[in-house]
C-alpha cells in the first residue's frame, strides 16, 4: 500500500496503523544522554548557547529556584513554575470533574513559555516560538473530479524565522506521560513530520520536534534520505524501500534543574540553525 493508493487518510491526531505504515518511517528512541550535538552538525551552536545561558542571570535564577522549590520573583522565567502547578494539578474528588478539566493546554503554554524564555537569553535571536497552530496539508493524489487523498496535521506551536517565517521546528504536547499510548503518540508525531515535509519540501534540511508530555520533554530529529523524499514528494518508488528515521531523545524531566540545564543549550541551539 502506498500513500497515493491509500484512501482512508485520517488527520494526524487520528492516524491509523495502516496509514502510518504507508509513511515508511522508523521511530528510534534514544536516552537523553545519547544526544550528541556533533551528530547533527550543531556543536558550534550548542557551545555558543551554553555560554549565553551561563551568562544569563534570569536563567541561573530560574535553575536555583527550581532546585529550591519556589518560583523566581523576576525575569523571563518568572511565570513558568506557576504554569507547572497547573500541569501537575490533581483532580479533587469532592467536586465535579467537568469543572476541573485537565488537558494539554497548560503543558502547551508552559513549554512555549520555557522555549521563548530560553531563546530570549540570546543577544539577538533570529527566530521565535509561536503559539499559533499551523495546519500542514499533505496532498498525495488528486482524483478525477477534483477529490483529493490528503492528510492534515496541526502543530501545537512552532519555531519560525523572524524574517522569512520559515518553520524551523514544531511543537507537540500531551497532558500525560507516555505509557501504553506511546505507539499512538509516536504515529501522530510521524504524521506531523510527513505533512510538514510534504507541504514545505524545500527546507529546512534538518527538522526538529520538541514535545512535552506532562513534565517530560523530548527532542526528535528527522533524518530524510533522498530516496525517501522522492517517495514522499514525487511519489517515486524504488525496489529497495527507503525510510525516514525519527530519532527521539529523552525524556528530560522539567522539574529537575540539572536536566533543564543540560537540555536548554540544545533548545537554544536549534534556534540558531
Amino acid at each position: 500500500m502506498t500513500l497515493r493508493r491509500f484512501d482512508k487518510h485520517n488527520s494526524a491526531s487520528k492516524v491509523s496503523k495502516t496509514q502510518y505504515l504507508c509513511f515508511q518511517t522508523l521511530i528510534i528512541p534514544r536516552k537523553r544522554e545519547s544526544f550528541k550535538p556533533a551528530q547533527w552538525d550543531m556543536t558550534e551552536q550548542v557551545d555558543a548557547a551554553t555560554d549565553e545561558l551561563d551568562e544569563s542571570d534570569d536563567f541561573q535564577s530560574f535553575l536555583t529556584d527550581i532546585r529550591n522549590g519556589h518560583p523566581p520573583a523576576t525575569g523571563e522565567f518568572r511565570t513558568i513554575p506557576d504554569m507547572y502547578t497547573h500541569v501537575l494539578r490533581q483532580v479533587d474528588a469532592g467536586y465535579p470533574g467537568r469543572l476541573q478539566r485537565h488537558d494539554e493546554t497548560a503543558v502547551n503554554t508552559s513549554l512555549l513559555m520555557l522555549l521563548q524564555a530560553i531563546t530570549n537569553t540570546a543577544l539577538a535571536p533570529l527566530a521565535e516560538w509561536r503559539p499559533t497552530k499551523i495546519h500542514f496539508k499533505a496532498t498525495f493524489m488528486t482524483l478525477a473530479g477534483g477529490a483529493k487523498r490528503e492528510m492534515v496535521a496541526a502543530t501545537d506551536g512552532q519555531l519560525q524565522s523572524k524574517t522569512t517565517h520559515e518553520v524551523k521546528a514544531i511543537v507537540e504536547c500531551k497532558a500525560h506521560e507516555r505509557g501504553d499510548d506511546d505507539t499512538t503518540i509516536a504515529m501522530q508525531e510521524a504524521a506531523l513530520f510527513v505533512a510538514w515535509i510534504k507541504d514545505f519540501p524545500q527546507s529546512p534540511e534538518t527538522r526538529f520536534m520538541v514535545s512535552q508530555d506532562a513534565m517530560q520533554l523530548y527532542i526528535t530529529v528527522a533524518v530524510t534520505p533522498i530516496a525517501w523524499r522522492d517517495f514522499l514528494i514525487r511519489s517515486r518508488t524504488e525496489r529497495k524501500r527507503s525510510f525516514m528515521q525519527l530519532y527521539r531523545f529523552g525524556p528530560w524531566d522539567l522539574d529537575d534543574a540539572d536536566q533543564i540545564k543540560k537540555v536548554a543549550p540544545i533548545l537554544l541551539a536549534i534556534t540558531k540553525l
